[in-house]
């Protein structure tokens, strides 16, 4: 029952209900120079 509740606090913590459809990895991709400019990440240097 533990992790359902980490599951759930994640979930309102960025803003979804429970049955609100995830993201798959390709958004975080794309979105990513979107949060870079909005101060919301940093950029890693690149190797």
């Amino acid at each position: 029952m533990e992790p359902l509740d980490y599951i759930l606090l994640l979930r309102w913590f960025v803003g979804l209900n429970s049955d609100d459809p995830i993201g798959v990895p390709s958004v975080f991709s794309e979105n990513r120079e979107r949060l870079i400019d909005g101060g919301c990440a940093r950029a890693r240097p690149r190797p």
